[in-house]
């Protein structure tokens, strides 16, 4: 039984092509490299920047999305792709350099649930997210999670309940 008979192909990108690095030859082929006098707090600063340059290009979020329907007559899953949420959020704590936010909300015999949740988790997640300069933020984090859960549970189970 195959289950993505259904799906494209993937495509396989080769990734970055890399420059074709030239042939050893002799001292003398190469020529002298050039010197350059630089202060050791020169070179520091210039040590950090390459590093800061390196951590922030190794930090690159991309969502895929494929969805099937299985053997029931609706899609009951959904789902919601936000890589860049920070531009969302006002105020973050300074320890805070990138936010992201990929869901997959499985429907449980019913859309509307996770129809719910998708259109709602992220705006009470962001409602709740610490604000400011803030110690203890991992500790936070969980709580704005787990609070966030529980509210998005509750404003869903009031809802269904008055329909």
């Amino acid at each position: 039984m195959d289950l993505f008979g259904d799906h494209p192909e993937p495509t396989h990108d080769p990734g970055p092509v890399k420059a074709k690095q030239p042939e050893e030859g002799t001292e003398e082929d190469r020529g002298e490299k050039r010197k350059r006098d630089v202060s050791s707090e020169e070179t520091e600063v210039e040590d950090k920047k390459q590093e800061e340059k390196k951590v922030s290009d190794l930090v690159k979020l991309t969502g895929f999305v494929s969805a099937r329907r299985g053997e029931r007559e609706e899609m009951q899953d959904a789902h919601v792709l936000l890589p860049d949420l920070i531009s969302s959020i006002t105020n973050l704590p300074s320890q805070v350099s990138r936010l992201a936010y990929f869901t997959v909300f499985d429907g449980h015999g019913g859309a509307r649930a996770s129809q719910f949740a998708a259109e709602n988790l992220h705006q009470t997640l962001l409602s709740k997210f610490p604000k400011g300069d803030v110690e203890n933020l991992e500790k936070l984090v969980r709580k704005c999670l787990l609070d966030t859960f529980r509210q998005t549970d509750e404003d869903f189970l009031k809802k269904a309940s008055s329909q």
